[in-house]
């Protein structure tokens, strides 16, 4: 067990002046499941001064944040589960706080229960930062940015280049472990990220395939997989994870495209 003091707890806010309105999601944000992931970065080298430290900490967060606007704000809710982004600068959380621990004492870096005493609880009312790639960009310009360093690529903050447009191999365990019947019809749901399938609107080089570099939001939808029991069960496993692949390399520009459509149309999207 470790024991944590919490001293300050900071409202940081960009240190210009940024978007001041309410911004819709893509149809791709709204479904994504909203949530944190727990991420932990360990210095060896102790600084002399530690209010230094956290000075350039808080100066440096607050001048990425005019980039990454999105992040300082919150979320308001929508009928039918919908959401938009109401860009009121509301700031960042930025805690100070002390354990009675040392690094050395955190003798292994493995999944712990010991390291949940350090995440912070959550205000599920600003924006979520659950995408890796997402994350990391904006810890590393954030990192630069403390160096001294002018940022290294901008987010893609655009979310209408996924807008709507105007009005493994899991599978056969499933089926074992749900007892399904042999007839009984069969669905996988596979994450797969659209970034590849995409055509590109504008010149190559803003561009990774069909995406902005860096594109700053969901691009990641499921695609679905269908089968009878029986045949999932009985056939070899190669079977399965050809129909996996199949259903995958159907998916292009039209194919996203129809499923942001799709959910643009329904009237409550807490279910997908």
């Amino acid at each position: 067990m470790i024991r944590v003091s919490i001293k300050t707890t900071y409202m940081v806010k960009p240190a210009e002046r940024t978007c001041t309105r309410k911004l819709p999601l893509s149809e791709l944000d709204k479904t994504s499941i909203f949530g944190h992931i727990p991420t932990f970065y360990f210095y060896t080298q102790s600084p002399n001064n530690w209010i230094v430290v956290l000075q350039t900490l808080k100066s440096s967060l607050s001048c990425t944040l005019v980039h990454f606007f999105l992040l300082a704000d919150l979320l308001s809710a929508l009928v039918g589960g919908r959401l938009e982004l109401d860009c009121n600068v509301a700031g960042v959380q930025f805690v100070e706080a002390y354990v009675d621990k040392k690094l050395i004492d955190l003798y292994t870096f493995l999944p712990s229960l010991i390291y949940h005493q350090l995440i912070p609880s959550i205000d599920y009312h600003n924006t979520p930062l659950e995408e890796i790639p997402f994350a990391f960009h904006f810890v590393c310009e954030w990192t630069m940015t403390s160096r001294g360093e002018l940022l290294e690529s901008l987010p893609y903050l655009d979310k209408k280049v996924l807008r709507a447009g105007d009005p493994p191999w899991a599978i056969s365990s499933t089926c074992k472990a749900c007892n399904h019947k042999p007839e009984q019809p069969t669905a996988l749901a596979t994450p797969i990220d659209v970034r590849s399938k995409m055509r590109s609107p504008l010149p190559r080089k803003y561009f990774v395939n069909a995406l902005p570099r860096k594109y700053f939001g969901n691009d990641v939808i499921n695609v679905i997989v269908t089968g009878c029991a029986d045949e999932i069960v009985s056939k070899p496993l190669g079977y399965s994870s050809s129909k996996i692949r199949d259903a995958i390399e159907r998916v292009d520009d039209d194919y996203v495209k129809s499923v942001i459509d799709f959910l643009k149309i329904r009237e409550f999207l807490s279910k997908f």
